[in-house]
């Protein structure tokens, strides 16, 4: 996971004390900084608020959502909060050649991945999970941004979990900074957007459960996200799952990573990115460098593994708390 480490502006001076709020909300950690204390109470307001219209828009655990409703198949006048959090998923399924697929909803619920992760039971797996046929994508959805509609196949239950979060941090991350001019950090489970005002560059600490594997961070404008197998991951009947499938094979993903961590120009192409690593495999080094990305990649026995800057951003930070 990513999380907050106390962050504080570096080579910069700072004239107001910095105000922090951790809570927990969606089975994950909310975490919010914002360099001024004074603005923190409204600052909450506006996460809360960001977070409440994307769970209406985009939770596939309400039965009232949005996502539900396009369940019927037919052609349905959404949202704006909505529309955004699509057009962000598909513009990641085209970049990623569709390792980031938003309609594998369905393949989470056969895998037991309901209302929440199973924590206490061995899950029965459903039998359509060994005769998955990829037939229908993300290529498959139909949308008109001017008419602000949206139709699916029928049947097909959206999930959004590798791009809902992130979108929340960054617009939350926008508004609270344009609105009151501050250094701000949203966190929502890993999703980190990070927006400096006063400053050029605040630390923030990346790590992951177990501890110990954490590093900290000099970094601008912009997000830093983690996509992990650690933490959402239950027993079935086949044996372990988690909530990255591969959209190739309809299965939680195969792969050498447990754990990756990207940072890129916002929090949406950060998670995006980290969880297309994650889902490709062995060529995600090469992959994450050809686009320029600074990464850090941890192997399922633990060995690090560092892609771009993300050293140089690890010591700037070592060197900015001296």
């Amino acid at each position: 996971m990513t999380s907050l480490l106390t962050p504080e502006a570096v080579r910069a001076r700072v004239t107001r004390h910095a105000g922090r709020r951790h809570w927990t909300d969606w089975t994950c950690e909310v975490s919010l900084w914002v360099g001024d204390d004074r603005v923190l109470t409204e600052s909450v307001e506006v996460l809360r608020d960001v977070m409440a219209q994307v769970e209406r828009a985009a939770s596939r655990f309400r039965g009232d959502s949005e996502v539900w409703a396009l369940r019927s198949g037919e052609t349905t006048v959404v949202s704006d909060t909505l529309m955004s959090i699509l057009t962000s998923a598909l513009t990641a399924s085209l970049a990623t050649d569709g390792l980031i697929d938003c309609t594998v909803g369905q393949q989470l619920v056969h895998w037991g991945y309901r209302s929440e992760v199973p924590r206490n039971s061995t899950v029965v797996v459903s039998p359509e999970v060994f005769t998955f046929r990829p037939a229908t994508s993300w290529r498959d959805i139909e949308i008109n941004e001017s008419t602000r509609t949206v139709r699916v196949p029928s049947g097909t239950l959206l999930d959004f979990g590798a791009t809902a979060k992130a979108w929340a941090s960054d617009v939350a991350a926008d508004r609270i900074a344009q609105s009151f001019g501050v250094d701000v950090v949203v966190g929502i489970g890993g999703d980190l957007a990070i927006r400096c005002t006063t400053t050029d560059q605040l630390s923030v600490e990346v790590g992951e459960v177990p501890e110990g594997t954490a590093d900290v961070l000099l970094v601008g404008t912009g997000g830093v996200a983690t996509s992990t197998t650690v933490r959402r991951q239950w027993m079935t009947d086949h044996g372990m799952a988690h909530h990255i499938v591969d959209p190739r094979t309809g299965h939680p993903a195969r792969s050498p990573w447990r754990t990756v961590s990207v940072i890129a120009a916002n929090c949406q192409a950060a998670n995006h990115a980290a969880t297309a690593a994650l889902a490709m495999g062995a060529d995600a080094p090469q992959w994450l460098s050809d686009l320029g990305l600074s990464a850090r990649l941890v192997s399922s026995a633990g060995e690090r593994h560092w892609v771009g800057s993300w050293g140089d951003s690890q010591r700037d930070a070592q060197e900015g708390s001296r």
